[in-house]
């Protein structure tokens, strides 16, 4: 009861500035000048790509291969690929 009154009668009050808009090659021009941030944009894309591809082998394998125990096989042969 107590947190829907709060909710329902608390209001924020912000006075905001007016910022400068960032253009997209502004920010292009940012991640290439800082290269630790560069390297984790890279790592974060790598780690989606990954992700991706992970999710298509799941579906592969168990919609068109029929048996979703192969997913398992192929994860190990291509971490002991990756490894060597």
């Amino acid at each position: 009861f107590f947190m829907l009154n709060g909710f329902y009668n608390t209001k924020e009050r912000i006075s905001t500035k007016s910022c400068e808009k960032v253009t997209l090659k502004q920010t292009f021009q940012a991640v290439r000048k800082n290269k630790p941030l560069f390297f984790i944009l890279a790592a974060f894309f790598m780690n989606v790509f990954f992700n991706l591809v992970n999710g298509l082998y799941i579906f592969f394998f168990t919609y068109n291969m029929g048996d979703a125990g192969l997913v398992s096989l192929i994860g190990t042969i291509t971490l002991v690929s990756a490894i060597a």
